[in-house]
């Protein structure tokens, strides 16, 4: 998972825990627009007793780039 779904699971658990989101409601993250990169992610986080007890991510993505490193 890039950075970018990092980012996208931290701020689904937290629209969640701060009512921007309901539970399970399925949100739309985009970034990278002003970059002509665009991104579309999905996520969903679920709550129960007050806590969030399960955050999903989804899209497409396409490979730009592969390397190795050798320590």
């Amino acid at each position: 998972m890039a950075s970018s779904g990092v980012s996208a699971v931290c701020s689904g658990a937290w629209m969640v825990a701060h009512g921007v989101a309901k539970p399970d409601e399925r949100v739309l993250l985009e970034q990278g627009v002003v970059m002509k990169r665009p991104s579309r992610i999905f996520v969903r986080a679920s709550q129960s007793d007050n806590r969030i007890v399960n955050v999903r991510v989804g899209g497409h993505s396409v490979e730009i780039m592969r390397g190795e490193v050798f320590l």
